[in-house]
């Protein structure tokens, strides 16, 4: 079997496997409903993000990044152990490691189905977010420019994690216990390496170590020694 008929072949059972799994409408909730108690509304409830000591005016650019971080926060940690749990992890490793089908076909086609499961609960998110926006904005509302910020900062980030979880599936000491420890290892040090490179100007290598894509686009237009984050 080749490469790309085994890719189609992995994707599409992938897919209806996940289709199947009743776990996939809690996770595609998971997002809107975090949103809702994450954003900060005009009376201070929820979490209020400050750059530079100073709290930005709740825009719709503003807005996406907001829920971006909620999805880097919330959703990472979550949704790679949905991808770990789900009816999916049953795996037929015994068979798959001796067969003739091209390994790299099997690994793209599950791949494939994550992230278009992840980018699903973003569709779910940026719906979730036109309603907040219409709701806690004070003047126009762009939902285009919420959009934007929202998939600029978390598709990456979601398409990563679909990538670490394949990672960890090819690699049999990863596949259990250890890889969930080892990915808690690697959120926790994709929410700490950015601050590191806060003050530094952008750059490929420091906006590589933003992993969650969110610290970036809060310094950016701070300006030098004023791009403290709380």
């Amino acid at each position: 079997m080749s490469a790309v008929a085994a890719a189609r072949s992995s994707l599409l059972t992938s897919l209806l496997r996940y289709a199947r799994s009743p776990g996939l409408w809690g996770i595609l909730l998971i997002a809107p409903i975090g949103a809702r108690y994450m954003i900060s509304d005009e009376e201070g409830r929820g979490v209020a993000i400050a750059v530079g000591e100073q709290l930005p005016v709740l825009t719709s650019p503003v807005l996406g990044v907001w829920l971006g971080i909620v999805v880097s926060t919330l959703l990472l940690p979550i949704g790679f152990l949905y991808l770990r749990s789900n009816i999916t992890r049953g795996q037929p490793w015994q068979i798959e490691e001796v067969s003739s089908a091209s390994r790299v076909g099997i690994m793209l086609g599950r791949f494939g189905a994550d992230v278009a499961v992840l980018l699903g609960v973003l569709i779910t998110l940026t719906l979730a977010g036109w309603v907040l926006g219409w709701r806690l904005i004070e003047g126009e509302l762009n939902i285009w420019a919420i959009t934007r910020a929202l998939w600029m900062v978390a598709a990456p980030a979601l398409i990563g994690l679909a990538s670490i979880r394949i990672v960890f599936d090819c690699l049999p000491w990863l596949r259990r216990g250890w890889g969930e420890f080892a990915f808690f290892v690697l959120w926790m040090a994709s929410l700490t390496t950015p601050i590191a490179v806060v003050e530094q100007t952008s750059s490929l290598s420091a906006n590589l170590a933003d992993f969650p894509g969110f610290v970036r686009p809060l310094t950016g237009g701070a300006g030098k020694g004023n791009s403290d984050i709380g």
